[in-house]
């Protein structure tokens, strides 16, 4: 007869990962013909230690090993499914603290800043309108947040946690010195655009490479730390906001902030692709020379003329032709001519080879499985410089496990040559906004409401039909 599957569970948290017999014993649960009963039927104490033994193998498993992920898809789906996380990906009560008022407002969240161990912190609030809040929301709340807790780059907002409470639905992470990436090249003009840009087309690779699709690529998300290298945030969230049974677009605002950075076939209806995160590369690519939207238009006028083929006009601070034919490949019409993030890497190499980092490259480190009064050791020394990433210290959870930014998640990119370089070196200009916000935005923000459900697809087919696109 079968060892119960409960009897395995239990034997494994008497174990130490470094036992001989460890693996084998992790591997016979994880295949145990009675594991999906046997997780439905877990409660309380033995829920909790089941998803908690799993976070604690994560942190002990090579994370190109089999046996990682497919504990890591095992952990996604109970803990989506459960409705619950691991110790590492929740904050204590009373460990946070907040503003009262929001600070600054994007179209699916407001930001309020915060403090934790000591440090200021990013609190993002989703603004969320659900008829089921506690069923699809907070299983693809779940099953978000235990992707982000793995991720590790320095061209990545590092996350921290979410409260243990839920909802509303709270997103701790670093705090930005510098802001966006707009506002940073309006206050620094001498700041090094392609540069930045490079930080860009690196950290998403690294979501590529990682299964992660980001969806919602513009300029509002990807920040400026303090060493003035751009970081990428807000990845996976519009697979939370635009869910199919419970989440809709908040507002027209919402859509007006990003079909101007769009991909034409994500416009008329089709899922978020790695394509279309490289077509917003280019659309960020104008917005960072120029320090506008790529389309000056309206956003209606805006999404006719993508979808028919128009682009933005070179900008005239963009010198360097090779670049400027490279973010023309990246929004061709057929996504299937655009060129993968790995190509991208390739050309920022071998066209400017001067901007290349002089540190080795590093692995960054797996998260510990549980939060300690001292602060979690999550990530490399601040004070130190970004570096280049290991790509073996990944997570590479399967394209059929992970959801984020979109209706499905990437195919793992192939590794090439681009994956050992190093962070561009820059001068590094003096902050003058070490909060972050743009002073529009100081003070003005409302706390998130709950505003009526609308369809933003029926949105987007609406202002198409109506101003004659197709």
């Amino acid at each position: 007869m079968a060892t119960p599957p409960l009897d395995i569970q239990r034997r494994l948290g008497g174990l130490s990962p470094s036992d001989d017999e460890y693996r084998g014993h992790l591997l016979g649960l994880l295949n145990h013909r009675d594991l999906k009963p046997h997780i439905h039927g877990l409660q309380g104490n033995d829920l909790k230690e089941f998803v908690e033994l799993l976070d604690n193998a994560l942190n002990h498993l090579p994370t190109n090993d089999d046996l990682f992920r497919k504990t890591f898809r095992r952990l996604q789906s109970t803990c989506s499914n459960r409705g619950i996380l691991p110790s590492s990906c929740l904050i204590p009560d009373g460990m946070l603290s907040k503003s009262e008022r929001a600070v600054a407002a994007g179209g699916f969240a407001d930001v309020y800043q915060g403090e934790f161990d000591g440090k200021m912190v990013c609190v993002k609030v989703l603004r969320l309108y659900s008829q089921d809040i506690g069923g699809v929301t907070m299983k693809a709340f779940h099953r978000e947040a235990i992707v982000w807790k793995r991720l590790r780059h320095p061209n990545v907002v590092p996350f921290l946690g979410v409260p243990t409470k839920t909802p509303p639905f709270e997103i701790i992470c670093d705090w930005m010195e510098n802001g966006r990436i707009t506002e940073y090249v309006e206050k620094h003009p001498e700041a090094d655009r392609t540069g930045l840009l490079w930080d860009v087309a690196n950290g998403l690779h690294y979501l590529h490479s990682c299964g992660i699709i980001h969806g919602d690529l513009k300029g509002a998300n990807i920040l400026i730390d303090k060493d003035g290298h751009a970081r990428l945030t807000d990845f996976g969230l519009t697979s939370i906001i635009r869910g199919d049974d419970s989440i809709r677009s908040p507002q027209d605002s919402a859509i007006a902030s990003t079909t101007m950075w769009a991909a034409p076939e994500v416009l008329q209806g089709g899922a978020s692709t790695k394509e279309g995160d490289v077509f917003t590369f280019a659309m960020v690519a104008v917005e960072t020379f120029t320090g506008r939207p790529p389309f000056l238009t309206n956003t209606q006028a805006a999404l006719c003329d993508i979808i028919s083929g128009k682009r933005p006009q070179r900008p005239v601070t963009l010198s360097h032709d090779g670049l400027w034919k490279v973010m023309q490949r990246c929004w061709d019409k057929d996504s299937g001519k655009r060129p993968t993030t790995a190509e991208l890497l390739d050309f920022f190499q071998t066209s400017f080879p001067e901007k290349r980092g002089t540190s080795e490259a590093q692995e960054f480190p797996i998260a510990p499985s549980t939060w300690t009064l001292a602060g979690p050791e999550l990530l490399p020394n601040d004070n130190a410089k970004p570096r280049a990433r290991d790509t073996q210290d990944v997570v590479k959870p399967g394209p059929q496990d992970t959801v984020a930014g979109g209706s499905r998640a990437a195919e793992p990119e192939p590794t090439t040559s681009a994956d050992t370089h190093q962070a561009p070196i820059r001068d590094e200009p003096e902050p003058r906004n070490p909060a972050g916000i743009s002073e529009a935005g100081k003070g003005n923000a409302l706390p998130p409401t709950q505003i009526n459900p609308t369809s933003f697809t029926k949105k987007v087919k609406k202002f198409l039909k109506k101003f004659s696109c197709f």
